[in-house]
């Protein structure tokens, strides 16, 4: 497992000219977003889909009307 001190003795050996970069990728860690998979995110977001329309059309059922009558057409 990395600890912090493994960390920090990797960092002393960079060379100066480098510790800008390295704050800025330690910095950039500092309030990163917990990750999620593909996956989970697409779940989450179908749930609340899901959750958010469930019952809307309640006092509005969909009633498939009767097709009328085809037309006849010329064989192609």
């Amino acid at each position: 497992m990395i600890t912090r001190e493994r960390i920090k003795e990797e960092i002393d050996k960079v060379q100066d000219s480098y510790l800008d970069v390295i704050f800025h990728i330690v910095q950039s860690f500092e309030y990163a977003p917990a990750i999620q998979t593909p996956a989970e995110n697409a779940a989450d977001r179908w749930r609340s889909f899901v959750e958010s329309t469930y019952g809307t059309l309640a006092n509005d059922p969909i009633v498939r009307d009767s097709q009328g009558e085809y037309e006849v057409r010329e064989a192609l």
